[in-house]
């Protein structure tokens, strides 16, 4: 029985983990994105002075 439930619990925390990861990742290419555009406002807004 506790056996069972320290398996249930490895196998929770593995899967949460790798959902966590995804998130991550998109997360992080969604920043990247971001910084791009804010880049390109920069750039735009310093060549208009």
């Amino acid at each position: 029985m506790v056996l069972f439930a320290m398996i249930a619990i490895v196998l929770i925390l593995f899967i949460s983990s790798i959902t966590i990861e995804r998130y991550l990742k998109e997360n992080n290419r969604q920043n990247e994105e971001m910084i791009k555009l804010l880049n390109e406002l920069n750039n735009k807004s310093d060549e208009s002075k």
